[in-house]
C-alpha cells in the first residue's frame, strides 16, 4: 500500500549527511595483515589500492554506544575487481566522536573469569594484555577467517551488516551479518559474534548459514542480501548456545527464513499460498530487482498501540486479541539499463507485518535520493557516467519516538554509502507520523486479504516506479561535454 502525506508531521525530513571516518593507518592494516596471515595477498603497500564503505552501525544500549562495521576491500587494479575484503569495527559515542582504545567485555566471560583478569591486570602493573581474556578493545578488525581460494573472486568477508539481539539469557549483543566465498567456491551469508570470547583454535565465533530449500541442487550457491530481524521465540535459548535468529530472504515471494545459529541450517517459515498469482510483469522483473538493505527494526510498542487504536476505531475486523507485529526497514531497487550509469541502486522504505501469524509486506515505498546528490562511480562528479550509480542504505542504528500531543516526534538513524566510496549517517524524522498516517488510510484487516497477491502486484508497481525514477534521475543528471 502507499500513503501521500497531507500534515507536515507526516512528511518525512532527513538531515544533512555526517561523513564517518576512519582514522586507520597503514601500519595498522599491515600489522593485521601479517598476524591473520593475509599479507600474503597484498602486493603493494600503497594505501591507493584501499576503500572503505559499506558502513553499518547499532547503538549497544548497555555500552551507551555505537558499534560501526565497514569493509575494508583491497584490489590489485581498478577496484571492481577486489582481491580481499576485511571488516574493521569501530566505536563511537552518542555524538558520533570515535572512542579510541575502549574495551567491551565478551558477553560469556563469567564473573570468575572477569576477576581473575582483573587481578592479573592490577598484578602486571596494568599490562592490558591481561585484559584480551575477557574483552575486546577498539578499533579493530573482525578476524574472521577464511582460506585462499582460485578463481578470481574476492575472498573475506563482504557487506556486513549489524544488528542487535536483546534475550532472556545473558547480555544483549551485537551480531554481524555478511556474506563469504567458502571452500566449496559457494558465496554463502553468515552471522558472526564479535562479543562472544574467540574460540583459541577456531578464533571469532562465526555461523555459516545454509538455506535448505536451496542446499545440494547441484548449481553453486549465490547467497546476498539477507536482512535480520527477531521475533520473540529468538531471545529464549539455552546458555551455551547461539539462539536462533530469522531473516528476510526474498522481497518478491516474502520468504521468511528461521535460522538456527548453531548449525547454521535455515527453514522457510510457511506461508499461505493462493491458488493462482498475477501473471508478473515478466520485461520489468528482467531489468530492476528488489534486494534487501538494512536490518529490520521493530516497530516500538507505543507506535503498534496508536496504529491499533486507530485501526479500531476506524474499521471492523481488527482487535485488540489479533497478534500483530510490525518491522521497519530499508531495501535498495536495483535498475539497469535505465540512463544513469551501467545500473542504479536506490533506497525505498518498507513495512513488514505479521497478523495471527502471517507475514505481509505492507508498505515498499518509492526511490529516493535522501535529499542527496550521488557520486558517480569515479567519485569527481554527480552526474551520471560510466559504472554503477549507487546509494545504499546499510543500517538502522536507533529509532528514538517520544509522544507529541496527538503525534510523536521520532528521530531514525540510517548509515549510507555512496557508490562504494564512503561511510555516511543521515536522520530521517517523522517516520512515526508516516506510519501512522499510513494505517489510518488502510485497513489491517482489508490488507489480510490475498495478501500475496497484493504483493506480487505491489512488487511489479515498486520496480516500475523504480525504473522511471531512475530514467528521470538521469535526465537532470547528464553529464556535461566539458
Amino acid at each position: 500500500m502507499t500513503h501521500y502525506a497531507t500534515k507536515d508531521k507526516e512528511q518525512l525530513k532527513v538531515s544533512s549527511p555526517l561523513t564517518i571516518e576512519d582514522r586507520v593507518t597503514q601500519k595498522e592494516i599491515f600489522e593485521y595483515l601479517k598476524s591473520s596471515g593475509y599479507d600474503k595477498f597484498v602486493t603493494t603497500r600503497d594505501l591507493h589500492h584501499w576503500w572503505r564503505f559499506s558502513g553499518s552501525a547499532v547503538w549497544l544500549p548497555n555500552d551507551d554506544c555505537y558499534l560501526m562495521v565497514t569493509r575494508f576491500v583491497y584490489a590489485k587494479g581498478r577496484r571492481e575487481k577486489p582481491v580481499l575484503s576485511l571488516l574493521r569495527m569501530q566505536l563511537f559515542d552518542s555524538e558520533w566522536k570515535e572512542l579510541l582504545g575502549k574495551r567491551l567485555r565478551y558477553v560469556d566471560v563469567s564473573f570468575s573469569d572477569v576477576t581473575l583478569a582483573m587481578e592479573k591486570y592490577i598484578d602486571s602493573n596494568h599490562d592490558e594484555s591481561m585484559l584480551d581474556s575477557i574483552s575486546l578493545k577498539f578499533p579493530t578488525f573482525f578476524d574472521v577467517k577464511f582460506g585462499d581460494y582460485d578463481g578470481g573472486s574476492c575472498m573475506g568477508a563482504e557487506d556486513p551488516r549489524v544488528t542487535y539481539r536483546e534475550n532472556k539469557v545473558m547480555e544483549g549483543e551485537p551480531m554481524v551479518i555478511f556474506n563469504m566465498l567458502n571452500k566449496d567456491k559457494d558465496r554463502l551469508m553468515n552471522i558472526g559474534f564479535p562479543l562472544r570470547k574467540p574460540d583459541i583454535a577456531e578464533g571469532v565465533r562465526v555461523s555459516e548459514l545454509r538455506y535448505l530449500k536451496k542446499d545440494g541442487l547441484g548449481d553453486k550457491l549465490l547467497e546476498k542480501n539477507w536482512s535480520p530481524f527477531f521475533e520473540p521465540e529468538d531471545t529464549e535459548f539455552k546458555e551455551d548456545s547461539l539462539g536462533t535468529a530469522h531473516m528476510l530472504y526474498d522481497f518478491q515471494t516474502l520468504t521468511i527464513l528461521k535460522c538456527v545459529l548453531d548449525s547454521g541450517i535455515c527453514q522457510e517459515c510457511l506461508q499461505k499460498q493462493p491458488d493462482k498469482l498475477p501473471e508478473p510483469d515478466r520485461n520489468i522483473r528482467s531489468s530492476v530487482y528488489l534486494r534487501g538493505g538494512t536490518n529490520l527494526v521493530p516497530v516500538p510498542d507505543i507506535l503498534m498501540l496508536r496504529i491499533l487504536e486507530d485501526q479500531n476505531r476506524m474499521f471492523d475486523g481488527i482487535t485488540f486479541a489479533c497478534q500483530v507485529r510490525m518491522w521497519f526497514g530499508i531495501a535498495k531497487t536495483h535498475a539497469k539499463g535505465c540512463g544513469c550509469g551501467t545500473a542504479t541502486y536506490r533506497p525505498s522504505i518498507f513495512v513488514v507485518s505479521k497478523v495471527n501469524e502471517e507475514y505481509r509486506l505492507d508498505l515498499i515505498g518509492r526511490s529516493t535520493e535522501l535529499g542527496m546528490e550521488v557520486l558517480s562511480w569515479e567519485g569527481d562528479t554527480t552526474d551520471c557516467l560510466g559504472g554503477a550509480n549507487v546509494l545504499g542504505v546499510n543500517s538502522i542504528p536507533f529509532w528514538d519516538i517520544q509522544k507529541d500531543g496527538l503525534d510523536f516526534k521520532d528521530y531514525m538513524a540510517i548509515t549510507v554509502s555512496e557508490s562504494d566510496r564512503n561511510v555516511k549517517m543521515l536522520l530521517l524524522k517523522n517516520v512515526a507520523n508516516y506510519l501512522v498516517g499510513l494505517y489510518r488510510q488502510n485497513s489491517l484487516e482489508k490488507l489480510r486479504t490475498d495478501p500475496m497477491v497484493r504483493l506480487a502486484k505491489a512488487t511489479d508497481c515498486t520496480l516500475r516506479s523504480a525504473h522511471r525514477h531512475c530514467v528521470l534521475y538521469s535526465q537532470t543528471h547528464k553529464a556535461s561535454n566539458d
